[in-house]
């Protein structure tokens, strides 16, 4: 998850772990640390969530720079976007595997994730 907000990340960590309890995740406060971590370490995740209005590279830049490693180049990455902006087009047109604009709250991020999350992603993270 790429987000600099503590709640939002506490909110996304407790859903996670009531969908998948066994998963591994990794919280990044902002998008270029997300793409240091990720190609220093080497790291495949089952799938990636970014908040779009992040400092120093956005939503759309990080989707832009992460297709074009090849490590996440089939890797779904979903956009939060607050509400619905003009950048859903991009989005997608980028490579964004879907856009949530529910408010980020337990209740709303818990319900969508296994829409995300797919069965095989499940299997090798439990």
């Amino acid at each position: 998850m790429i987000n600099a907000d503590p709640v939002d990340q506490l909110v996304f960590m407790e859903a996670l772990l009531d969908v998948v309890p066994e998963s591994l995740f990794i919280m990044a406060n902002n998008s270029a640390e997300a793409i240091e971590l990720i190609e220093e370490r080497q790291l495949k995740p089952d799938c990636i969530f970014v908040e779009i209005g992040m400092p120093q590279v956005n939503g759309i830049e990080f989707l832009q720079r992460a297709k074009r490693i090849p490590l996440l180049a089939d890797v779904p990455i979903i956009v939060h976007a607050r509400e619905p902006t003009a950048a859903i087009a991009p989005l997608l047109k980028t490579g964004a595997y879907a856009v949530y604009f529910k408010p980020y709250e337990y209740s709303g991020i818990r319900n969508v994730l296994p829409l995300f999350i797919s069965d095989d992603s499940r299997a090798r993270l439990n």
